[in-house]
């Protein structure tokens, strides 16, 4: 008899960051490699996404925060009632409180919340963390994506956490993509792909690319940021980074685009010098795998989390010195076989993270936990 797993995807609709992949990338590879002893639910189509979550309006973020209630903790278990299945997964985080002793699954990406409460609004921090806290099982298996990212949830909870490696959204070049729409030129600007966040370090690679093109004389090359610049209703680290583009003069030089399209972001993916992803901490860095299936060569921070992703097919600067990760980029600017050493390598790399390994991995789980 098959067993009936039940999938909440409600957050997908609403998720620009790497949640919506993770929950895109589940969905479709079950239905493409899931197993056939296994009928899979899901609650809601992959369908448009809908901007509440980061909307610069907030009784719109509100709105959205009360929908999410709503779904969670009273449809949801509606939802459980009638399907009656032998296990529910929950990708976001956030479980129903009642479950009617259905084994459960939870996804948490990262222990941000825990690990740096201070990013978060106090009010909006301690609501979530507590709605988590309260709806989590004894009997609850936490997954998450990186033995990194299982280490540092193991400091705040003593359920058995499983750790899979997520895969990423492979997507083709769109013809009608303009390159010339941002201002830049192939293989003269160096991008990053991520929100303003404070822990992202930003504002470290803007005063780096300063450094490159004033003093080691690469005026030529452009820096190219794309992510959503008001982060929660936050604005604080954008205002900080456009300050200092104004203070030291690179409103010509660093291009800030906000939120893109998918076809524009894998459009700059596959047009850049290569991409600097300098954060102080991810759960996973979903950025260095997109960069991988774009031959893109990329310099990252020296963080666990990516020496465990991406291991030595990238460059590492010490994180937050300012002058290393000038002089790593100076190094890959000026070096052709560097360059195609490190596309070779992430191509490699890759297969590491296809969808078909992460659903083989995934039900794995799902085997343990409904025997």
């Amino acid at each position: 008899m098959k067993k009936k797993i039940f999938i909440d995807t409600f957050y997908f609709q609403y998720a620009y960051s790497g949640i919506g992949t993770y929950i895109s990338e589940l969905v479709l590879g079950l239905k493409k490699y899931g197993s056939s002893k296994n009928e899979y639910i899901f609650s809601h189509k992959l369908s448009n996404k809908i901007n509440y979550i980061n909307s610069d309006y907030r009784f719109l973020r509100l709105f959205f925060h009360l929908k999410y209630f709503i779904w969670k903790q009273i449809l949801l278990p509606i939802k459980l009632m009638l399907n009656k299945p032998d296990l529910i997964i929950c990708p976001d985080y956030v479980l129903p409180f009642f479950n009617f002793n259905t084994k459960q699954i939870c996804v948490f990406h990262d222990a941000f919340f825990w690990d740096y409460p201070e990013n978060y609004s106090t009010w909006w921090g301690y609501y979530f963390r507590n709605i988590i806290k309260t709806c989590l099982k004894d009997d609850t298996t936490i997954v998450t994506t990186s033995k990194t990212s299982k280490i540092n949830l193991s400091n705040f909870f003593s359920n058995d956490i499983k750790y899979v490696y997520q895969s990423y959204k492979p997507n083709k070049l769109n013809d009608k993509f303009e390159l010339e729409k941002f201002k830049v030129k192939k293989n003269k600007y160096i991008l990053h792909v991520g929100s303003f966040d404070k822990r992202k370090n930003i504002l470290t690679l803007v005063k780096a690319f300063e450094k490159l093109i004033k003093i080691d004389g690469k005026s030529d090359i452009k820096l190219l940021l794309v992510g959503k610049q008001n982060v929660n209703g936050n604005s604080k680290v954008s205002k900080d980074i456009i300050n200092f583009i104004k203070k030291s003069n690179l409103e010509n030089d660093v291009i800030l685009t906000d939120h893109l399209p998918d076809s524009d972001v894998i459009g700059l993916y596959s047009n850049a010098l290569f991409f600097v992803f300098p954060s102080s901490d991810e759960g996973f860095g979903i950025p260095v795998l997109e960069s991988f299936s774009n031959d893109l060569p990329v310099i990252c921070s020296d963080i666990p989390i990516f020496r465990e992703i991406g291991s030595d097919n990238v460059l590492y600067f010490e994180l937050g010195n300012i002058d290393k990760l000038s002089t790593t980029m100076l190094k890959l600017i000026n070096s052709k076989s560097e360059k195609n050493a490190l596309k070779n390598k992430g191509r490699e790399r890759l297969k590491k993270f296809s969808r078909k390994a992460f659903v083989k991995d995934f039900e794995n789980i799902i085997f343990q936990k409904t025997i």
